[in-house]
């Protein structure tokens, strides 16, 4: 157990350190693949459901207007002034843990991260859990929230 704690432990240092320097985000589809794999066997370890969103499940957060927590678009910025989910701010995946960003999140409240990639998500997800922040990634990402089929949620979401 103590050598998997070990492992768990250097992994994690690992994933952060990549994330931060952003080296996870290059187009090197071997660091791509491995970068995967480490986070694939850290979400393994978070109870069942823990760090996925289904987007009726953020559409019903949405809609109670409980601001118990916050979306982050970590998409490119390009990507989230064409379009996001109503009510998310911006923040880049390879700023996310630069300190004056992290300064600005709050423990206390629900993170809730999509992207257009796992990778994107799974990264910041990893990195800002590891920090001790209450984070969870949308399932299938912006793409699967705008492709699902609208629900009441959408509509009241206009009024």
């Amino acid at each position: 157990m103590k050598r998997f704690a070990a492992l768990l432990i250097l992994l994690t240092m690992i994933l952060i350190a990549v994330t931060v320097s952003g080296v996870a985000f290059a187009q090197d589809t071997a660091l791509s693949n491995a970068t995967q794999r480490l986070a694939n066997i850290y979400l393994l370890t978070m109870p069942d459901g823990s760090h996925h969103l289904t987007a009726q499940a953020l559409r019903e957060r949405i809609v109670s207007g409980k601001e118990d927590f916050v979306l982050i678009d970590v998409r490119p910025k390009d990507y989230y002034e064409r379009g996001h989910i109503p009510g998310a701010e911006h923040i880049d995946a390879r700023e996310i843990t630069k300190p004056e960003v992290i300064a600005t999140l709050s423990k206390e409240k629900d993170i809730i991260v999509y992207g257009s990639t796992s990778r994107e998500q799974n990264s910041v997800i990893i990195a800002l859990a590891r920090l001790g922040y209450k984070v969870c990634a949308l399932k299938d990402g912006y793409y699967g929230y705008v492709s699902s089929k609208p629900a009441v949620a959408d509509a009241m979401m206009k009024f």
